[in-house]
């Protein structure tokens, strides 16, 4: 917590007492030693006295289970994270429950309430479709959801949720052929992008 503490300090100081500063930590990191909901919700509620103004809770992505994953490269790697156990929980492939994650961004949010703190919680992971990400509010799971590869499958994800357009959104399928791109230095663009 001290780099962190000193970092936003630092960073308050410089951007004043209005400017949202938010941090993300992992519920959970899926690895042996590794952190769990028992050190994070110590860490959350640290974070939540610390003043930040949200809290985006994700899991895994950690280097330890992924190394040398990506034959490509002529030596052993262990970027990007992802093909171990921890980094297929930072990006829930297909083959994962939807919202996956989501029960440690709940355990977060309770942590945080129960300290007394009003800090909003995100969450993210394989949240392909409005009715999942509304019912994950309105039960009370988080106060924000996060999305990444669904808005490189249909940057108009957003718009067409409020406007009650579901039915129309083109849905992520979650092959993760965005992130294999990026693991090669090439843009992470979704490979149904031109259909």
């Amino acid at each position: 917590m001290k780099i962190v503490t000193e970092v936003y300090q630092r960073v308050r100081e410089a951007l004043g007492p209005d400017y949202p500063i938010g941090i993300r930590i992992n519920g959970d990191e899926f690895i042996i030693d590794g952190n769990t909901l028992q050190q994070s919700r110590i860490i959350a509620r640290r974070l939540a006295q610390m003043g930040l103004d949200y809290i985006s809770v994700s899991a895994g992505g950690k280097f330890e289970d992924s190394q040398g994953l990506f034959p490509k490269y002529e030596i052993p790697t262990n970027y990007p994270p992802f093909g171990g156990y921890s980094g297929f929980r930072a990006m829930p492939p297909a083959w994962m429950p939807e919202a996956t994650n989501v029960y440690l961004a709940a355990d977060i949010q309770k942590t945080v309430r129960q300290a007394g703190y009003s800090t909003p919680i995100i969450t993210a992971g394989r949240i392909p479709y409005p009715k999942l990400a509304e019912a994950i509010l309105r039960d009370g799971q988080a106060d924000l959801i996060a999305l990444c590869r669904p808005l490189l499958r249909d940057p108009d994800w957003p718009r067409k949720a409020r406007e009650g357009r579901d039915k129309e959104i083109v849905r992520c399928s979650y092959c993760n052929y965005c992130l294999e791109r990026e693991a090669y230095d090439e843009p992470g663009l979704c490979r149904y992008l031109n259909e």
